[in-house]
């Protein structure tokens, strides 16, 4: 096989890999998701901001669920790059390469098999290769380019099925076409032009993974995230006494709001509430909130009939005042 032939896989291949970087560049910037995410970056938030860098602390209140080396190294990451959702993560990108088990027990084999594979695909082009590899070969290639048209639908299948979220027709139509586009290289395979078959499927990854993290992992992300309410109250330049906030943990609510609130906030101002459980004990004299994002609406709708209290919206979610929804409660038993 000659140098040449290889120059136009190389180009595509090449061009398939800058889409790679760029979007993987762009991930980091999706906004933290709770209730982890964000719990863990408002953790070492406070570390690095109030300085202690001995007891993990939420609010003031200290956390100790998991060992202090993660949120060292997620408030040294914040302290070296600020305070963005790309330090967030990159902390656990690199524990979750180097201290993964899988990773760990199956590392060794990637080199083998990608020197296996490169040799198959020399063999084949430069007409070598025996009848019976060719014949595994083919198999193979039908098998990942049938299975690769069907990830993306799949994927959105079931993001709809485990969150309350509906993408967009103009996302749904993109990852129809992207997924569609993996048997484009089966075209060019039976036809027997090999290298062209292995542009396209490079290309073709390239699409469905700038597809996945452009259109799927975003609006996933914004559906877990608190950025939306944080930016209401930076909007409004206050908070209110107390915020419970109907959801696991509110991490990242704390993360997005601006230095001067964070600085104010006092312990258990902001707090989660299972609605389900009924509300708190109300502290006299205090403005008191309850925050509602839109996946929570259809529990808190079985105990409270909230269908004429007036609410302030900020993004997902739905701001009550904590007398609205008292009287929505006694609506409810009335009714």
């Amino acid at each position: 096989m000659t140098n040449d032939s290889w120059k136009g896989p190389l180009g595509l291949v090449l061009f398939a890999g800058l889409g790679v970087i760029g979007s993987l560049l762009a991930a980091p910037y999706i906004p933290l998701a709770d209730p982890d995410e964000g719990l863990h970056a408002a953790i070492a938030q406070e570390m690095v901001e109030k300085g202690d860098w001995i007891v993990p602390r939420l609010l003031d209140e200290p956390f100790l669920d998991k060992p202090i080396l993660y949120f060292w190294a997620i408030a040294a990451s914040l302290k070296t790059l600020g305070m963005s959702e790309a330090a967030v993560r990159l902390p656990g990108l690199l524990f979750g390469m180097l201290g993964m088990k899988f990773i760990t027990y199956i590392w060794p084999v990637f080199p083998a098999t990608a020197i296996l594979a490169a040799t198959v695909w020399v063999r084949k082009i430069d007409g070598v290769l025996s009848e019976g590899a060719k014949r595994w070969m083919s198999r193979m290639v039908w098998f990942t380019c049938l299975i690769g048209s069907l990830g993306l639908p799949a994927v959105f299948t079931i993001t709809q099925i485990a969150l309350p979220m509906r993408f967009s027709l103009p996302a749904c139509v993109l990852a129809v076409v992207a997924a569609l586009t993996s048997l484009v290289p089966l075209w060019s395979w039976l036809r027997g032009r090999d290298c062209l078959a292995l542009e396209l499927a490079a290309t073709t990854v390239c699409g469905q993974l700038i597809v996945l993290l452009w259109c799927v992992l975003p609006q996933i992300a914004e559906g877990l995230s608190g950025r939306d309410l944080a930016a209401y109250f930076n909007l409004a330049g206050k908070l209110p006494s107390r915020v419970l906030v109907v959801q696991e943990r509110f991490g990242s609510v704390v993360f997005y709001l601006d230095r001067d609130l964070r600085s104010q906030l006092q312990p258990g101002q902001i707090a989660n509430l299972n609605i389900g459980d009924g509300l708190p004990l109300r502290t006299p004299g205090t403005d008191e909130w309850i925050v509602i994002p839109e996946r929570c609406l259809p529990t808190a709708f079985n105990d409270y009939d909230l269908s004429s209290r007036p609410f302030e919206r900020a993004g997902r979610f739905r701001l009550y005042r904590r007398s609205d929804i008292e009287l929505a409660g006694r609506a409810k038993v009335g009714g």
